[in-house]
Order: C-alpha cells, then structure tokens, then sequence
C-alpha cells in the first residue's frame, strides 16, 4: 500500500507540463519556507508617505509577473476639483528578486519627467519587522505598507 501511494506521489509530481516558476520570481502569496528561512512576499500594493526629499506619497504595484508600476502622487487632484494636470506620474517596468530574496532590482522603461520628480530606487529591501518593502533614500528609511 505504502509502495503505491509513494508511486502515485511521485506520479503527480513529475508530471509532464508541470513546471515551477523561475527562481528569481518572488513569492506571488504569502511566503515560501526555504532553508528554514522565509522568503518575503513582494507581490502586491504597496504606499509608502512622503520620506527625505521625496514630499510625495508613493504607490507601488508589484505583478506577481515581475513587472511593476509606481505612481508618485506628486500633486493629486482634490476629488471636488477640475485640474489641469493630475499630479500623478506613473512609471512602469520590471522587476527582479535577488536569489536569497532579500532585495528587488527595479529596472524603469518609461521615464516621466515632472517638476520635484525623483528618481525611483534601483533596488528595494525588505524590511523583516514591518514584513514590507523598505526604500533607503539619503540614508533615510522609507517603509512601505499594503494598500
């Protein structure tokens, strides 16, 4: 009996077809346990409030494909108010995660100029106590939080 439920295990297991994402890929939900350590969960909606230079809040959506979008709320418009500009510049791209699954590189491919604009960070940590992106910026910290 042991024999056939092992034989039906390893069946499934190395089923034509099936494949495992790539390594790089981070974890689309949740985390993954690997060698007793957790690998943080990138995938998601991220904000992170005005920090160092950067007077602007700043979403952050990370697609479990590896590419990514980030909206600076430079000016945004009040809801009640017609404006000529929206004050938002979104930016988009990819992403890749470093092999311990600590760092993200962010790699850009649409540029936006905008006044006060700065630059999107090229590489993002994670921050294992608020379990969350964290932007290191001018020797400052700035943590991210879900949306």
């Amino acid at each position: 009996m042991a024999g056939a439920l092992f034989g039906i295990v390893w069946l499934a297991a190395c089923e034509p077809g099936a494949s495992s994402p790539p390594a790089s890929a981070p974890p689309a939900s949740g985390a993954a346990e690997t060698g007793g350590y957790r690998l943080p969960s990138w995938v998601g909606s991220w904000s992170s409030p005005r920090c160092g230079e950067r007077s602007y809040e700043r979403w952050l959506e990370l697609a479990p494909d590896g590419t990514f979008r980030a909206d600076d709320r430079v000016s945004p418009c009040p809801p009640t108010v017609t404006c000529v500009w929206s004050g938002i510049v979104r930016r988009q791209g990819s992403y890749r995660a470093t092999e311990d699954g600590r760092q993200l590189a962010l790699q850009t491919e649409t540029a936006a100029a905008a006044p006060k604009l700065l630059p999107l960070p090229t590489t993002l940590h994670w921050d294992d106590a608020a379990e969350a992106p964290l932007e290191l910026a001018g020797g400052e910290r700035c943590p991210y939080v879900r949306r």
